[in-house]
């Protein structure tokens, strides 16, 4: 755990975990009850059993999955004090691997959910207008105002991103808790009329009425259940901003606000059942029409605040996963700006645009929360069945409590199969929106992932200390023009007595560059969230400098901070000459410039590759050149740069096979 986690009060821990990790489950009384109520066939087929077994699904959901699955169980498996499907896949990849097909499949799902989740969070807060007499004025007949209206939110939700996030995290703590509060207060107060409904803790209740003839929805009915548990993969993934223990001990009240917000809701629908001026009402909304008219215009402008501070957590969160996943050659290295005031906050400004596109785009297709339902929740529900899978590999392979790991992944298993199998209708609905994107962002990580291992798999590798000597020699050669007082080559892998063909092809043959250093830098991505430290080979030459740095992966990737550093301990241990700098604007005269050298890679005409070899490479260096540049990632995009593009230099075997045979004239 991070100094600062420590230092934070109770007071705080507790505000940040309720703003940050619990928002977004928070938010799911704005249209849980009028999912299932529209799944059950309306007003008309509401009765005290009825509500008993929906109530008693939803407690039991949320006991089941949100408080043993996640709070006690999966929030042990922390990395470090940091959480979430990647952090966990770390612990596990070297067990086997297959292990990073689950964890891709259940970032894309968790990346197309935040999409969904600001869409459908903020379009239910702005409906709520509806429910007032003044506001719905203000709406009139149609989409358009509403749209609009949720269209603009949505734009500053993004904007905020860029300008002003840090304010916006300080903020969410307070209006999570008022909201909770509110929910909570409202539902107890409409609990106190029906006290027979504290029955649905009873779990048989909930059983019997899901076999029921009661039940109109049949197996379907658990797709709106699952809805309240959507915002529960946050309990992990978010985990490392608040820390698990203020996590845990702040679930309770969580969890006891929600509750009471289920249960009022149900006491309402037993009192809305006998009163036939709201049978008419199009998308009825218990959670609004529970409210006296004067106190709804308030719950109206909660709910809004509520939904940009739940979209602004997802957003945040799917920087976190992006991040994560780059610095491990998932996806393709993209610029990404650090915050200075909170450790691990991360802003990737092409996520944030493809995010937005992607709101918007929903928003726009859907036009309503209750068509944008039909896209919520199965994404989510595969990806806590990804989870569960690692989760059964963790418990099984690190930790060794085997039995633990088959009852885990029986119970969990079969509840979240169950839930995908209930959400399932939802495809044909409009999920396959949601599904359609997360398939988009699986088949771009497979590619980048399975892309990038062939091609360090066919790269040919050379040892730098058998051309040390050439690179001195160059280094000496005054006939040849200096490029550069230091040039260097930055490249991801775990071998420091290596480097690829094409980073000596680009010194030496490409465009002959002389300088008076030459940095081959390799980033080692640890398995911990933390560390700081490298390792470097000189060959007995005091130009040649083979850098391994070795990195947490919630570390900062900016490589001019820590050749900095690295630069100074050389000189200081005199490692490294001092280099003459004649003219400059700063008082360390001790060092001359920096060229950095990117190299991009390109597939021959004819590589001579098996055609899915080919189809694969020429598939992610399309991803490439369509996402970000190697530079903004490493924060270099105001750097001295020189960027070249060189042939994969493959190393195979063909030519073993060849007796070609010269024959004389």
């Amino acid at each position: 755990m991070t100094h600062s986690k420590r230092s934070r009060s109770g007071l705080a821990s507790f505000l940040l975990a309720i703003g940050v990790v619990f928002g977004n489950i928070a938010s799911s009384p704005l249209f849980v009850m009028k999912t299932i109520l529209r799944y059950n066939g309306g007003l008309s087929s509401i009765s005290e059993d009825v509500v008993l077994g929906v109530v008693s699904l939803i407690i039991w959901t949320l006991t089941i999955l949100a408080t043993i699955k996640y709070i006690l169980l999966v929030m042990r498996a922390d990395n470090g004090g940091e959480g979430g499907i990647f952090a966990l896949f770390f612990m596990v990849r070297k067990k086997g691997y297959w292990m990073r097909i689950p964890a891709i499949i259940g970032a894309g799902m968790l990346l197309a959910d935040s999409i969904i989740t600001p869409s459908i969070t903020v379009t239910s807060a702005v409906e709520g207008l509806k429910t007032a007499p003044g506001t719905a004025s203000f709406l009139g007949e149609g989409d358009t105002k509403k749209l609009i209206l949720i269209l603009v939110i949505i734009l500053l939700l993004f904007i905020s991103q860029g300008v002003g996030r840090n304010r916006i995290t300080i903020t969410l703590g307070p209006i999570m808790f008022l909201w909770l509060v509110f929910i909570g207060t409202v539902g107890g107060l409409a609990l106190i009329r029906h006290p027979e409904l504290l029955q649905a803790f009873n779990p048989v209740l909930g059983v019997k009425f899901l076999f029921s003839h009661l039940n109109n929805a049949g197996i379907k009915l658990l797709g709106g259940v699952f809805l309240t548990v959507t915002g529960a993969e946050a309990f992990y993934s978010d985990m490392g901003h608040a820390g698990r223990d203020a996590t845990r001990r702040s679930w309770p009240f969580v969890k006891i606000c929600l509750l009471l917000s289920y249960l009022g809701q149900g006491a309402y629908l037993l009192d809305a059942a006998k009163d036939s001026s709201l049978a008419g009402v199009e998308d009825f909304n218990p959670f609004f029409y529970m409210l006296p008219e004067g106190l709804r215009p308030f719950a109206v402008i909660l709910s809004v605040l509520v939904a940009f501070a739940v979209s602004h957590t997802v957003v945040v969160s799917a920087f976190t996963l992006v991040s994560e996943a780059i610095r491990r050659e998932i996806l393709p290295h993209m610029e990404t700006l650090y915050s200075p005031r909170h450790e691990g906050s991360v802003y990737i400004p092409a996520i944030n645009r493809m995010l937005f596109v992607g709101c918007v785009f929903v928003v726009l297709f859907f036009r309503s929360s209750t068509r944008m339902e039909a896209a919520y929740g199965l994404a989510i529900a595969v990806a806590m069945l990804m989870t569960t899978f690692l989760l059964c590999a963790y418990l099984w392979a690190v930790k060794h409590k085997r039995v633990l790991a088959v009852f885990c992944t029986a119970l969990f298993g079969t509840f979240e199969l169950l839930f995908i199998k209930g959400s399932s209708h939802k495809f044909s609905q409009g999920g396959y929106i949601s599904e359609g994107l997360a398939l988009i962002l699986i088949i771009v990580m497979l590619i980048w992932k399975y892309g990038s291992l062939l091609e360090n798999r066919l790269t040919k590798k050379v040892p730098l200390e058998k051309y040390a000597g050439k690179l001195q020699a160059l280094k000496d050669d005054t006939d040849i023009p200096l490029t550069a007082d230091n040039i260097v080559y930055v490249c991801y892998g775990d071998d420091i007595e290596c480097v690829d063909h094409a980073v000596l092809y680009s010194v030496l043959d490409k465009d002959t560059k002389r300088a008076c250093a030459y940095w081959f830098i390799k980033i080692d991505v640890l398995d911990v969230p933390l560390g700081q430290e490298y390792e470097v080979l000189t060959y007995g030459t005091d130009c040649v400098f083979r850098i391994m740095l070795r990195l947490g992966f919630e570390e900062e990737q900016s490589i001019n901070l820590y050749l900095r550093k690295i630069v100074s301990d050389l000189m200081d241990s005199g490692e490294l000459p001092k280099q003459r700098r004649r003219f400059s604007v700063y008082d360390n005269d001790r060092v001359g410039d920096f060229k950095f050298v990117f190299i991009k890679k390109k597939i021959p005409m004819k590589s001579g590759l098996p055609i899915w070899q080919d189809t694969l490479l020429r598939a992610k260096y399309l991803i490439r050149d369509l996402g970000g540049r190697q530079e903004q990632w490493f924060g270099l995009d105001t750097a001295v740069l020189i960027q070249e593009t060189v042939p994969l230099f493959i190393s195979d075997k063909r030519m073993d096979g060849i007796e070609l045979k010269r024959r004389e004239s």
